[in-house]
């Protein structure tokens, strides 16, 4: 445990955890390879299949920030045309 895991888990009483967002695959795949091995502790690397695709208006008025997170990470090739433009006026409709 470093110096700002150890402040962290003294003020808080829980463990820290470092989270990487990346729509990128070619950075993905670097920081996946070449980075994060390097890194104690590990950070969690947020890959697309783990970020939701929100396509309904009521529920991307519900869940805002996620459905713009979705809409960074799915609103792109090689997703179907279809499926990108549903992500991205879903965004919009929040």
């Amino acid at each position: 445990m470093n110096e700002a895991e150890a402040a962290y888990a003294a003020e808080y009483g829980r463990r820290a955890l470092l989270a990487v967002f990346s729509p990128e695959p070619e950075l993905r795949e670097w920081l996946r390879t070449e980075l994060i091995p390097r890194i104690e502790p590990r950070p969690v690397l947020i890959e697309p299949d783990q970020v939701e695709r929100i396509t309904d208006y009521n529920d991307a008025r519900r869940r805002p920030a996620l459905t713009v997170l979705g809409c960074i990470y799915h609103a792109h090739e090689p997703a179907p045309f279809e499926d990108r433009v549903a992500v991205i006026r879903a965004a919009l409709a929040r």
